[in-house]
């Protein structure tokens, strides 16, 4: 028989071999480097996952012609849209009914199934995990000792670098004992480690075959412990063990996710009893039907059962009730309420606004330009008179400045309705933004995830291109069917502006969502109020200058003013009127004044006896010619030679005006931004 001196240098020589092979692999994982604590933290998650088993065309032809059975289905579904997820720092167990699937979506999960299996199983964080899997019927080596086992395990799974290799290559060649002792050197605390961690100490010495189901299943976790892998999967574990082993099993675990948040276990378990029930941090609950009827803690299982109309009895373990309602046992009609139930709460769990905002601003942005359609290029101009004007078409300039008047006016209308519009859809699409996940973010946070300045910036990046892209779609479809001058820098303009709306408007919903991030429906219902105010001193209802001197304040914080006013001088800016349209205005109103000039005076003339002095008659005939010039005429404003539109002259703008607008909407974006933030700082390191 061999002696330990042999065994150790067979022992050597098999682990060199190990370690020689390795190094020619390729590497699946990166090694193992110390890292910050919050960069191993991670998440996974799964959306519309499916699983799907096909008879093969064989298989088919036996069960119908030889076996002669009838409805034969060419495939079963097992797994049916299942959504879910799972953190580091979790004890997550499946339960569910015989044959509704928990081992398949453990193998789906940890990658073992792939043929038949459909949808998305995402991952989140900054590093590969290591996924360690434990079948329900594990095997060993039976003539090793337990420390022996995971002696072999701890050498078998490390990895080694480089520069590790190459030290053992030399050590071996000048000495092979100590080469199988450098190989030893870290092993032997790691399996003391994990003999004390698992509780295995007391048989630490003992051989496999003797050992009881409890002290195997702990030496299975051990093994993969070894590795220190980041996902523990286990199926079954505490099938074949009394009461008390299952309850010492899973309070292991339980005790591995708390003294390292960086791994995450995930058990199937068959009908726990309400003391091992209580231990895991999330229950998922498949049916008979392959959908999900229940994701969350375990003390909320009566809860979410009684909304179903479903009471559990007194004194009664909610693991088997729920799995009995998972049966069926209660009707099919309960499952599939409860599935959709689930199914529903994972699709607003996600931030889906993408879809239902950018669809949203689309239907309004249409039908307001509908409602709109063609008063865009109204500008609030004289008529044109490139051609001239005779005194006996002044009748019909008159009604063309009439008709040009009211639609422009019309169409501040709809400057303002955009305008708040889209005030409103930022607020009300993000008020839920924070009291949705500020449990989350709080417990991610203060256990050392992240800062919370970095979600805040990770959160606001990311809505960016949402927001641009919906301000861009809704600006090019109210833009285009109003029939606003197809001039890409006023358009680009008329873009940047709703951007900055909605960019602030996001702020706004941010800041109440984050003051009631406790009371949801108190922040959806109190939003829309707190925009009023906003609108009320916009600037539209009521003019800057009937405002009271004391109500003047809420005027000059009122962001909505300053998008509406920008938006006019936008739209209504510049060369709008034309090039050189204020001299043919001026040519124009001399020639009418020549003309009346002229009339009057030939007419006055004839009763000169009437005035005393010529200076008197030239006095009364300007007059008069003033009287009867068109006030359209009269009242417009020329700037280098050009007729400036009559809106821009009714609210008093200029260029001034304008870059003081866009200075403010970007420091009112800034500032509406970081008080958003020191909010949520608040409420997150409260009470810390």
């Amino acid at each position: 028989p061999p002696t330990n001196t042999h065994l150790a240098k067979s022992t050597s020589n098999f682990l060199f071999a190990c370690r020689f092979l390795h190094s020619k692999m390729p590497q699946i994982y990166p090694k193992r480097e110390s890292s910050q604590m919050n960069e191993s933290h991670f998440r996974v998650t799964w959306e519309d996952l499916s699983y799907k088993v096909e008879l093969s065309a064989i298989n088919l032809l036996f069960q119908k012609h030889i076996l002669q059975k009838t409805n034969v289905k060419k495939s079963k579904t097992i797994l049916n849209g299942l959504n879910g997820e799972f953190k580091s720092g979790e004890l997550i167990a499946l339960m569910g009914p015989s044959g509704a699937g928990k081992s398949t979506l453990l193998e789906c999960l940890s990658g073992k199934r792939r043929n038949g299996r459909s949808g998305l199983i995402g991952f989140m964080g900054s590093k590969k995990v290591d996924v360690a899997f434990i079948p329900q019927q594990d095997h060993f080596f039976q003539m090793l000792t337990v420390r022996e086992a995971l002696s072999f395990a701890s050498k078998l799974k490390s990895l080694s670098n480089e520069d590790e290799m190459e030290i053992i290559v030399q050590e071996k060649n000048k000495n092979e004992d100590d080469a199988a002792s450098i190989l030893t050197s870290d092993h032997g605390n790691i399996v003391d480690s994990l003999l004390n961690q698992l509780s295995l100490k007391n048989c630490a010495e003992t051989r496999i075959s003797n050992l009881s189901g409890g002290q195997m299943k702990r030496l299975s976790i051990a093994q993969e412990l070894a590795s220190q892998p980041d996902i523990l999967i286990l199926d079954e574990p505490t099938s074949g063990l009394d009461s008390a082993s299952c309850y010492q099993t899973v309070e292991l675990l339980h005790t591995l996710t708390q003294q390292s948040s960086s791994i995450a276990i995930v058990v199937t378990i068959h009908q726990p009893s309400a003391k091992v029930f209580n231990l895991f941090h999330k229950i998922y609950v498949l049916s008979t039907i392959g959908k999900c009827i229940y994701d969350g803690p375990p003390m909320n299982v009566i809860d979410w059962l009684t909304q179903f109309n479903l009471i559990c009895p007194q004194f009664y373990n909610p693991a088997d009730y729920i799995i009995e309602v998972a049966s069926g046992d209660y009707g099919e009609e309960a499952i599939y309420s409860m599935a959709e139930a689930i199914d529903e709460s994972h699709k607003n769990g996600r931030r889906k606004t993408n879809e239902g905002e950018i669809l949203l601003l689309e239907i309004i942005g249409f039908f307001m330009g509908l409602l709109f359609y063609g008063l865009g290029k109204r500008g609030g101009c004289p008529p044109d008179l490139s051609n001239g004007m005779n005194p006996q078409d002044l009748e019909r300039f008159q009604s063309l400045v009439r008709v040009e008047k009211e639609d422009t006016i019309n169409y501040i209308g709809c400057i303002f309705f955009s305008a708040v519009f889209l005030q409103y859809a930022g607020i009300c699409f993000n008020v839920v933004t924070f009291p949705l996940t500020i449990n989350a973010i709080t417990k991610e946070v203060r256990n050392g995830w992240y800062q919370g300045s970095n979600y805040f910036l990770a959160l606001s990046i990311a809505d960016l291109p949402l927001t641009m892209i919906s301000s861009l779609l809704f600006a090019l479809v109210v833009y285009i069917m109003s029939e606003l001058p197809l001039e890409f820098d006023r358009f680009w303009h008329y873009f940047l502006i709703l951007f900055f709306l909605s960019f602030i408007s996001q702020s706004h919903g941010f800041f109440i969502g984050a003051l009631f991030d406790r009371n949801v429906t108190a922040a959806v219902f109190l939003a829309p109020c707190t925009g009023v105010p906003f609108i009320l001193f916009s600037g539209f209802l009521i003019k800057l200058e009937a405002v009271p001197t004391y109500l003047k304040i809420f005027n000059y914080l009122s962001y909505t003013q300053y998008i509406i006013e920008a938006l006019i001088f936008t739209l209504y800016g510049g060369l709008r009127c034309g090039e050189g349209t204020g001299y043919l205005v001026e040519v124009t109103t001399s020639k009418i004044g020549v003309y009346l000039s002229s009339m009057f005076r030939i007419a006055m003339e004839a009763t000169s006896d009437d005035y005393e002095t010529d200076f008197e008659m030239v006095n009364v005939t300007k007059s008069i010619v003033n009287s009867i010039t068109p006030e359209f005429l009269k009242n417009v404003k020329i700037k280098n030679g050009n007729v400036e539109s009559a809106m821009i002259t009714s609210f008093n703008l200029s260029e001034a005006s304008y870059a003081d607008f866009m200075i403010i909407l970007t420091v009112y974006a800034l500032i509406t931004r970081f008080i958003a933030y020191k909010l949520l700082s608040l409420k997150i390191y409260a009470d810390k």
